[in-house]
């Protein structure tokens, strides 16, 4: 996901404009491939990990803090976000739960201090950053949450290197535990992230920085350039059939997914919704991806599947994805009549393009106090904003799904005002590349005006 935010979009071409840029990545023969690197001028280098490091232990250490954070985190704010894997961990894995909450409480101990750094950071996210950023004016980290970014943080934030971190995703400031340190300027997509920042994280207000979010500054610019006749070709969608779209989930997220895209397609090839077709954009890791590949790929019924490539992937993949499966799926939001998906982000992405939501709000097998009963995660920290807006409906039985789409389909100017203040508080159109490199400035004009003032002393 990091790639697409960063690499496939303006904020890449601002940046190679105004700075010697090198990108450090342990893909980085991937990345000269998709990248148009000599238009960027663009460097590559991999991150370096010294082989006394014992980078295996290493690994192993920074997953187990990673826990930590997260329980720590959970247990001195509480955010909802959390409380899913929470309650999973404690029911299905008492003793690992325990184990980590006794780690929570170390780590919270030591962040007590009020120390910027300490011993267990110190050997969980070590790295040699003096010998391979001496160089750098600043590196920008692609997010708050992954372990190399993390170590990149903190690592950099001690050797006094100036690190601008970019809260790659909606969910990571409420979802994703404490922070691996508090960088020079914090960049958030919106007001809400401000809040998430401060009170969860204690960052100062004058660290953080608003600069919309970068995927869509890339989706805003790519809908200007596209076709719907290339699209339903692409899908082999005649002209004049009505698109209703359904994003896949991870089947923890969903279990009854299979059971729902059934009985919605019994109703679309009865002609419930007039001359109509089933778009399924299938999930770049879930296993059910194969059975719906099996089931669907030759079927004479009104579907069509949508692959997405591992550039849409929430965690890392190995590879790096490719333009063009970005420029597919912001048409699919864009033509859509109706997109349905089960608290994604995909709700943010349709509203974007004013498309009209449906979000499934019932099961068929798992019961209200699960973990992972349905109505709590769309009472998610983050995702209850939406569900809160009204722009999106949250239909309790199948018959009121169904209801929901014809009325999304004959109806589509309902909920408009709703999604409208959703894309102005959530995801404003902001100079997002722009914003970023004055972010940059700002981090390094601050380490400058420190030598200076420590020169003089």
């Amino acid at each position: 996901m990091t790639v697409r935010n960063l690499l496939y979009g303006p904020v890449i071409e601002r940046l190679s404009q105004e700075y010697e840029v090198t990108i450090i990545s342990n893909y980085e023969s991937l990345l000269q491939k998709a990248l148009d690197v000599k238009r960027l001028n663009l460097k590559f280098q991999k991150l370096r990990i010294s082989r006394w490091q014992l980078p295996v232990i290493q690994a192993w250490l920074t997953g187990w803090v990673y826990e930590w954070n997260y329980l720590a985190l959970w247990f001195e704010k509480k955010p909802r976000s959390i409380s899913i894997t929470i309650q999973w961990e404690n029911e299905n894995r008492p003793i690992r739960y325990f184990f980590n909450m006794v780690g929570a409480k170390v780590v919270r101990k030591l962040r007590d201090s009020k120390s910027h750094t300490d011993g267990l950071r110190d050997i969980a996210y070590f790295l040699p950053v003096r010998e391979q950023f001496a160089d750098m004016d600043a590196v920008l980290v692609s997010s708050t949450d992954i372990p190399k970014d993390q170590m990149l943080t903190y690592s950099c934030k001690k050797a006094g290197i100036p690190v601008i971190c970019l809260v790659h995703s909606w969910d990571n400031l409420p979802a994703r535990g404490l922070l691996a340190a508090v960088p020079d300027r914090l960049l958030v997509w919106n007001k809400y992230m401000v809040e998430e920042a401060i009170n969860l994280h204690g960052v100062a207000p004058e660290r953080i920085d608003i600069v919309g979010v970068p995927q869509y500054e890339s989706y805003r610019r790519i809908a200007k350039q596209t076709d719907e006749n290339v699209f339903r070709e692409r899908l082999n969608i005649p002209g004049g059939m009505r698109i209703i779209t359904f994003t896949t989930s991870v089947d923890w997220v969903y279990p009854d997914e299979v059971e729902l895209l059934d009985k919605l397609l019994i109703e679309i090839n009865r002609g419930r919704f007039g001359n109509a077709v089933l778009v399924v954009r299938l999930h770049p890791t879930d296993e059910r991806t194969s059975l719906y590949v099996d089931k669907y790929a030759n079927s004479k019924l009104p579907i069509r599947l949508d692959k997405a490539d591992s550039a849409f992937a929430a965690m890392n993949t190995g590879k790096v994805g490719a333009l063009e499966s970005v420029i597919n799926f912001v048409e699919l939001m864009q033509f859509s009549d109706v997109v349905l998906n089960v608290a994604s982000t995909v709700s943010l992405d349709a509203i974007l393009f004013n498309t009209p939501v449906v979000c499934p709000n019932f099961s068929f097998t798992v019961p209200a106090d699960s973990w992972n009963s349905i109505n709590k995660l769309y009472r998610s920290s983050h995702f209850s904003r939406i569900s809160d807006s009204d722009a999106i409906s949250l239909p309790k039985t199948i018959d009121e799904m169904l209801e929901d789409i014809d009325r999304g389909i004959n109806y589509p100017q309902e909920r408009e005002k709703e999604r409208q203040f959703i894309v102005s508080t959530m995801m404003p159109n902001l100079p997002t590349s722009l914003l970023i490199d004055r972010s940059i400035q700002l981090a390094i004009e601050e380490k400058q005006r420190s030598a200076e003032s420590n020169t003089e002393i």
